[in-house]
């Protein structure tokens, strides 16, 4: 009787182990698919992220090979004789090139109003030093200047000085324009004088020493000179069509101060360094950055323009904060999109007044428009032929028309008997036609 409960015990204890064994090996089972499962799930996310990373990239390229070719048409569609292109993020540069007679994306050229930008940092820093204050008087800093109405700093980086357009350090007054958007060379004239009283050192010391330095900005300089040194490009003015190379007007101290509002030069690469600073709040602390946004100046109530520390805010499709810079033969273009995290720097060696310009201006939006993922038109082959032609052909006229009598004194001499008609038809001929020709 012993063994046969001692054997039913013992059945019963196996029944049970072989219970909780199955279910032990029913729970691994489980185990080992749920982490299989999991491991699954986790490399196949990680491969779907990658691909998409792989897409992405590839997008990105695709639009750069696109930028690229478009930029090629661009210099030989519109004459430019030499172009140089940075895109950027906060952290590195992801595409440069260069076009023409730019052999390097270190290459110099003449900002223009890009310099203006890094006026308002230089100005931005000794506020944030508490070395100026943005609502005082300027007359505090520049006590050898009288103005008919007090102008504060703030109103001199946004152009709301009332100071005319074509003011200068000698010869000033305030317009009725005080208090509005006015854009005026001028304003960032008197801000870098406002640097040298401060700080006790020239304009181009202080920059160097506060920007250029700090950041590696090793081919951008404050004055001609330096310019030279670091092997600035040589510019073009465009005459009936052709550019030609010409060495413009350069800035001389006391008249006309124009390194702080438009004769810095730099290069895409140092521009691209400038445009990171902004992309990671770098350059200025809270304090300043407030004033900065507090300090907007509506431009156009139409458009919603703004106008803040050299830079325009626009948002139509997309926020970009950007600048435009011209001189006698170079012009210049930068781009912020903050929303991107991207900037652009787009410099050349020509002004051209009569096509160029206008056309670069749609080129600059093209390529924030490519930027953005959207479809761009290529620049018409017709561009740059159709008005200088129509233009070279008014002065051919003209030109004609002003030979003409010329070779006809003789004729005129041996004739001196003309009938009334005769004297109405040669004043229309010799006024009325070229007045028409010129309007």
């Amino acid at each position: 009787m012993k063994y046969i409960k001692k054997k039913r015990v013992f059945e019963r204890i196996v029944q049970k182990s072989s219970k909780v064994i199955v279910s032990a090996l029913l729970l691994s089972v489980i185990g080992i698919q749920s982490s299989h499962v999991l491991a699954r799930s986790i490399v196949d996310e990680t491969v779907d992220n990658s691909i998409k990373h792989e897409t992405r990239n590839e997008q990105t390229q695709v639009q750069y090979k696109e930028l690229d070719q478009y930029l090629q048409d661009t210099v030989s569609k519109l004459h430019i004789p030499g172009l140089a292109i940075g895109v950027t993020n906060k952290e590195e540069i992801l595409f440069s090139s260069t076009y023409g007679t730019c052999d390097s994306v270190d290459d110099p050229f003449i900002l223009g109003s890009l310099s203006k930008p890094i006026t308002a940092m230089a100005i931005m820093q000794l506020v944030d030093q508490g070395l100026i204050d943005l609502e005082n008087d300027i007359t505090c800093y520049l006590d050898d200047m009288e103005f008919e109405r007090k102008i504060t700093v703030n109103q001199l980086l946004n152009h709301t000085s009332g100071l005319g357009t074509y003011d200068n350090l000698v010869r000033y007054r305030v317009t009725n324009q005080y208090g509005k958007f006015s854009f005026a060379n001028v304003n960032y004239m008197l801000l870098g004088k406002i640097i040298e009283k401060v700080t006790k050192q020239s304009y181009e010391e202080y920059i160097q020493k506060t920007i250029f330095e700090p950041y590696q900005m090793k081919s951008s300089a404050a004055s001609i000179k330096q310019s030279n040194v670091n092997g600035l490009l040589p510019g073009y003015s465009n005459f009936f069509g052709v550019p030609i190379q010409t060495k413009g007007k350069r800035p001389k101290d006391g008249h006309c101060f124009s390194y702080p509002s438009g004769y810095l030069s730099s290069s895409v690469t140092d521009l691209s360094t400038f445009i990171q600073i902004y992309l990671q709040n770098d350059a200025l602390n809270s304090k300043a950055k407030l004033d900065f946004l507090q300090s907007m100046q509506l431009v156009d109530e139409k458009s919603q323009e703004f106008y803040a520390n050299g830079f325009y805010i626009s948002s139509k499709s997309q926020e970009i904060m950007h600048v435009t810079g011209l001189v006698e033969n170079y012009m210049s273009y930068m781009s912020i999109l903050p929303q991107e995290e991207l900037g652009v720097v787009l410099l050349w060696n020509m002004n051209d007044y009569f096509v160029s310009n206008e056309a670069m201006k749609s080129v600059c939006e093209s390529i924030n428009q490519l930027l953005g993922g959207e479809k761009i038109d290529p620049i018409s082959s017709t561009t740059y032929v159709v008005k200088p032609g129509f233009i070279d052909l008014v002065c051919i006229c003209l030109l004609v028309i002003a030979i003409h009598p010329v070779l006809r004194i003789r004729k005129y001499q041996g004739n001196q008997s003309r009938t009334k008609d005769q004297t109405m038809m040669e004043l229309a001929y010799h006024a009325a036609l070229p007045t028409a020709l010129l309007m």
